[in-house]
C-alpha cells in the first residue's frame, strides 16, 4: 500500500471519529427533547439525599416523591449528582418524569440533561475542524 493511501485512510479515519462524536451528540440531544416533550411537570418533595465525593468535589443525587398523573405515590432519583442538588429532605422542587419511565426524575430548570450533548457536539466540531485544517497535509 502506498504512503498516500495509508494517509488517506489515516485521514478518512480521523474525520469518522470526529463524525462519530457529532452523531453521539445529536442523537443525546434529540433523546433530550425528546424526554422534554413526553415528560410531566409537578411539584415532588425531597426525601433524601445520597452524597458522592469524587477527587475533592462533593455532589448530590435526591430521591424525590410525587404523584403522578394518576394520582400513584411515586418516587425517582435524578439521573445525576451535581454539586447544586444539596437539598433539605422535605424541600419542595419542580421536577419532570418520564410517565413511561417513572422512576426517572429531572428537575426542572437543570442544565444537566444536555451536558453531555453539548459535550459531544462540541468535541465532535473541534474535532471536525482541527482536522480539515490538517488535510492539506494528508492530501497536499
Amino acid at each position: 500500500m502506498s504512503e498516500a493511501a495509508v494517509k488517506e485512510i489515516v485521514w478518512y479515519g480521523l474525520m469518522a471519529l470526529a463524525g462519530g462524536f457529532l452523531l453521539a451528540g445529536a442523537i443525546l440531544l434529540l433523546r433530550a427533547r425528546s424526554f422534554l416533550a413526553r415528560s410531566v411537570r409537578t411539584t415532588g418533595i425531597v426525601l433524601d439525599v445520597s452524597t458522592h465525593w469524587h477527587e475533592g468535589t462533593t455532589t448530590y443525587r435526591p430521591r424525590v416523591g410525587y404523584t403522578d398523573i394518576d394520582g400513584v405515590e411515586r418516587q425517582g432519583k435524578t439521573p445525576i449528582s451535581a454539586s447544586n442538588y444539596d437539598f433539605a429532605p422535605g424541600s419542595e422542587v419542580e421536577i419532570r418524569y418520564d410517565p413511561a419511565r417513572p422512576e426517572r426524575v429531572v428537575l426542572v430548570g437543570s442544565w444537566l440533561l444536555f451536558v453531555l450533548p453539548i459535550i459531544f457536539l462540541g468535541v465532535g466540531a473541534l474535532l471536525a475542524v482541527i482536522f480539515l485544517s490538517i488535510r492539506g497535509e494528508f492530501f497536499g
